[in-house]
């Protein structure tokens, strides 16, 4: 049993399956300080691996082959990373807005390419 109050979660973001993607998901994702007591545990269907690091380190495992990851949490990795500690992160997470993050997948030719909002190309605007 997860020792963490419902009440301590904080709303990080959403994220809402392109349009494109025929089985699509609306996700949120939150925040929240483990409990030291609590050990994490693989249920094999939701859950089928789990390691303690740090978001720099899965991204680096990411890039060296060690870690596959969705899209969507490397970028979750690549935000948390820049966040000195836990609790400069939650503070930053309580005062801000969450808007929902909605990817568009734009294909050009045989390669296909994720947009998120406010990048170049998102709006339908050409990229280049």
């Amino acid at each position: 049993m997860c020792g963490i109050a419902p009440d301590s979660l904080v709303k990080y973001s959403r994220w809402i399956t392109p349009e494109l993607i025929e089985i699509r998901f609306d996700t949120h994702f939150f925040l929240a300080r483990a409990p030291a007591r609590d050990e994490a545990r693989v249920d094999g269907i939701e859950c089928v691996d789990l390691r303690w690091t740090t978001p720099r380190r899965a991204l680096e495992d990411h890039a060296d082959g060690r870690l596959p990851l969705a899209f969507p949490t490397l970028s979750h990795l690549d935000q948390l990373s820049s966040f000195a500690s836990t609790e400069e992160l939650l503070e930053h997470a309580r005062g801000r807005d969450v808007e929902p993050v909605i990817p568009k997948v734009v294909i050009a030719g045989q390669a296909a390419q994720v947009l998120l909002p406010g990048e170049p190309g998102y709006d339908g605007r050409s990229i280049g």
